[in-house]
């Protein structure tokens, strides 16, 4: 024989068998535990409610979720601090392509093509090939000597603003924490290539005098 009542958390009429009197079941409704009685209760008749006048009579509808969504997902608050991961990433990369863009502009001003070219047009050794080239760039090198520094200052401002984006941002941020990873690792690689080439220029002038 089944036992009817209603739940104490919805208010919805509940149907269990009589076996379940007295135990703890599972509002299929509200999904709450409410206990059975031992008999059933009587359920009166639902009254329904006045609507104001002017209302409408129809619940407004659900608000449709964005266009390629998943059904159930749920929506996430933006996270400003990301953008730290982004820049660090970016930092790191301009970092790295610094040093390629100052060889390829010292390569084409340099005149090195063009005097490898006479060499070998003029059946010059090797010895001969690698000495000009080294001379060339020797010369470029003392001839604009701003723009090295120039490029120097700009690798060393990328890589000190990546490191600091690239921290700040695994400390704050709640997304995009790989491109934070590899933010980081790509400005110190630069960072440490850099330490050492000024410790070995220090060393070079300090063996020369």
């Amino acid at each position: 024989m089944a036992i009817q009542f209603r739940c104490t958390g919805c208010g919805q009429s509940i149907e269990v068998d009589d076996e379940f009197a007295g135990r703890l079941v599972g509002c299929p409704f509200c999904h709450s535990s409410v206990a059975a009685p031992a008999a059933s209760q009587a359920i009166p008749a639902a009254v329904p409610q006045a609507t104001p006048m002017g209302a409408p009579t129809q619940p407004f509808p659900a608000p449709m979720a964005p266009f390629g969504a998943m059904p159930g997902a749920v929506m996430q608050a933006p996270d400003p601090a990301a953008r730290w991961c982004t820049i660090g990433l970016v930092c790191g990369i301009l970092s790295w392509i610094s040093p390629f863009v100052l060889g390829m502009v010292m390569v084409s001003q340099s005149g090195m093509f063009q005097e490898i070219q006479r060499l070998q047009a003029a059946n010059a050794d090797q010895k001969a090939t690698q000495d000009a080239i080294s001379n060339a760039l020797k010369q470029w090198t003392e001839d604009h000597g701003t723009t090295i520094v120039l490029f120097t200052l700009t690798m060393g401002a990328f890589i000190i603003l990546g490191l600091a984006a690239s921290i700040v941002g695994l400390i704050r941020a709640r997304s995009r924490k790989a491109q934070g990873v590899i933010g980081v690792i790509m400005c110190g690689i630069c960072a440490t290539c850099g330490l050492l080439q000024v410790l070995a220029g220090i060393a070079a002038g300090a063996a020369a005098g």
